[in-house]
């Protein structure tokens, strides 16, 4: 993989965060559903299998730092992992029973439960209570039939889940920080900017350090594939990561951060409900360890070693 986008991955980055912001400005109730269509209008439905991985959850990422609220990664790279290409807003769920991001508007369901996956379509499930979750808006879905998938696209599916979740934390990371870095640098403690004191100074460093770590082993397991190791790898880092940017960009920012008007929370909420995607850190963590002990030298490693 390279460090450097090419300029094709540049130019894609910038037509589909162009025209989900162009959809978005506007504003409206269901901000999911016209992002999702700026992006099947553009032709970025089915930009992994055409493009790959890497460039979905660079798309996916940096859609995430804009601040829209939408399941890009569920679409651009959880979906195309089943061969699913029908329905616009795909929701995310585990297990048959359970609080899912963006339930009350998705078409189709992409679900884990256990070692298995399985696609439950609207009519094949039951929405209620849609409510303001962590970050996003969430609804109770419980699956009345679905249809499972093999053993193959049940992990692939499963994989590229990791690498969105990673993906768009990164994009949220990476917000939170450009909002904060502003507001020590102009915020007067002291006599002086907030932002001069050393101890701020380490503090955003230490963030920034956490988020571009994520970014990278997100955009690594997406450009290796099918990587079991890379995939789990980038998850674990990202919920470590997302302790250390929400507990320090509020730290540095103070009460004026968990205002509605500042905006920070809005990056940083959402990163307390991605963690916990999956069976959060620890099972990430212990598939990390299961991954590296079944294959010692992990395909995703042996052609990039720096």
């Amino acid at each position: 993989m390279k460090l450097t986008p090419t300029q094709d991955q540049a130019d894609i980055v910038a037509a589909a965060v162009g025209a989900v912001r162009r959809a978005t400005a506007v504003g409206g109730e269901n901000e999911s559903r016209a992002a999702l269509e700026a992006l099947r209008d553009g032709g970025f439905l089915d930009l992994a299998t055409q493009a790959g991985p890497l460039e979905a959850a660079l798309v996916t990422e940096a859609i995430s730092r804009e601040g829209v609220l939408a399941p890009v990664g569920a679409r651009l790279l959880v979906a195309p992992a089943c061969g699913l290409t029908d329905g616009l807003v795909v929701g995310l769920i585990e297990g048959r029973n359970s609080l899912v991001r963006y339930g009350a508007d998705a078409d189709v369901f992409i679900g884990v439960d256990g070692d298995t996956a399985f696609v439950a379509h609207r009519d094949q499930v039951t929405v209620s209570c849609a409510q303001q979750g962590i970050g996003t808006p969430v609804a109770r879905v419980v699956v009345d039939s679905c249809t499972h998938l093999s053993a193959a696209q049940s992990a692939a599916v499963q994989r590229r889940w990791r690498i969105a979740m990673a993906a768009e934390a990164a994009g949220a990371m990476a917000a939170a920080i450009a909002l904060t870095v502003p507001h020590v640098s102009q915020r007067i403690a002291f006599g002086r900017q907030l932002g001069s004191f050393q101890a701020v100074q380490h503090r955003l460093a230490r963030a920034e350090v956490f988020a571009q770590g994520t970014s990278w082993l997100a955009r690594h397991a997406a450009w290796a594939g099918d990587d079991e190791y890379l995939s789990a790898a980038c998850a674990t880092y990202a919920c470590l990561a997302a302790v250390q940017v929400y507990e320090n960009t509020h730290q540095v920012t103070g009460a004026a951060g968990v205002t509605t008007e500042h905006g920070l929370a809005k990056h940083t909420l959402r990163l307390v409900g991605l963690q916990r995607e999956l069976g959060g850190l620890n099972a990430h963590a212990r598939l990390v360890t299961a991954a590296r002990l079944a294959d010692m030298t992990p395909a995703g490693l042996q052609d990039n070693v720096a």
